[in-house]
């Protein structure tokens, strides 16, 4: 009996042990070039370059959702940002007060909705860009593309899966003249979360 009991405590810590190498070695690729990406946004007549972004996946909805700002970020950043995936804690400066009120960001939503819904350039269905604090301090606003057809300048995607620690890289070209809209993107972000939504 006492054998057996060890064999099981054995299995246990084995099982434990692997869990804990899984998760360091997801962890351990999360470095801050795997959130690197070039790029800018114009609207409101007001233009932000990108420099980072974060990506998050919802199940329900088929949905990946990339967070892009207007900052570099260090391993410390990027410590506190996977821990509470709120940009405010990093606590980086306004690009442009005379531009901004508060820190501008954007997100890229793209929506998988054809074949098996998984992650590819041929299952997109849509996408949005949706703009924060451009107009003034709390101020959004979105825009899909004319005909809701901007998903269709993203050029190139690939992304592993939809697992948190999966890498994604992407290129987008995309502009409107009412209302203003230009980005140009390209880059790579790591899925961070999986949302409940």
């Amino acid at each position: 009996m006492k054998f057996r009991l060890s064999i099981i405590i054995c299995q246990a810590v084995a099982l434990l042990s692997l869990a804990a190498v899984g998760k360091a070695a997801e962890t351990s690729a999360m470095d801050v070039a795997s959130f690197k990406v070039d790029g800018s946004v114009t609207l409101e007549g007001k233009t932000l370059v990108l420099k980072t972004a974060f990506a998050e996946w919802r199940p329900s909805l088929n949905q990946l959702m990339i967070y892009l700002y207007p900052f570099d970020i260090t391993p410390t950043d990027l410590e506190t940002y996977l821990k509470t995936r709120n940009h405010l804690d990093l606590n980086k400066t306004n690009p442009d007060p005379s531009k901004w009120k508060a820190m501008p960001w954007v997100i890229l939503s793209v929506t998988f909705g054809r074949g098996d819904h998984s992650p590819t350039r041929l299952n997109m269905t849509a996408s949005t860009i949706s703009s924060q604090n451009f107009k003034f301090d709390g101020s959004s606003g979105t825009i899909s593309g004319e005909g809701f057809k901007l998903f269709k300048s993203i050029q190139s995607f690939t992304a592993k899966g939809t697992a948190v620690g999966d890498p994604v890289e992407l290129s987008l070209t995309y502009s409107q003249a009412s209302p203003e809209c230009k980005i140009q993107l390209k880059g790579k972000t790591r899925i961070i979360h999986q949302s409940s939504q």
